[in-house]
Formats: C-alpha cells, sequence, structure tokens
C-alpha cells in the first residue's frame, strides 16, 4: 500500500508537470494559448451572426473547407 500511494503521488505529479506546466508553457511560447475561440454569441442579433461567433474555429473551417469551395469550384452564388 506505500509503494502504490508513491506511484500515484508520482503518476499525479507527472501528469501535472506535462499537461499543464510544460504544455502550457508550450503554448504560450508558440503563441497557440492566445486563440480565441469564441465569442459574444449570447449577443447576437441574427442567426447568422450567431453561427459566425459560437465557435470560431468550426466556423472558420466550415468557411475554409466548405464555403469557398462551393463558391469558388462550383460557381454558386453567396
Amino acid at each position: 500500500l506505500k509503494l502504490s500511494l508513491i506511484n500515484l503521488a508520482i503518476w499525479l505529479l507527472g501528469f501535472y508537470f506535462l499537461f499543464h506546466s510544460l504544455l502550457n508553457l508550450t503554448a504560450e511560447l508558440l503563441r497557440f494559448g492566445d486563440r480565441s475561440f469564441y465569442h459574444s454569441w449570447w449577443n447576437a442579433n441574427s442567426i447568422g451572426e450567431y453561427w459566425r461567433l459560437w465557435n470560431v474555429p468550426v466556423h472558420l473551417w466550415l468557411k475554409r473547407h466548405v464555403y469557398w469551395p462551393l463558391i469558388h469550384r462550383l460557381g454558386l452564388s453567396p
């Protein structure tokens, strides 16, 4: 039992160091932590504005991989 508690403490400290400390430090150095994942979607005045604000990475992915190919490759109107 003594060995398992020490082992658990080492694992918890390792996970804390890796996932909380090291990866957050890396994100700050690479400016990855400055990303904005959502804006004030609760103040949206229209459904279009809501879809642009609720989840920025999803909106940008859909715009890049669905909207622009439909407009430019297939010639559909916006």
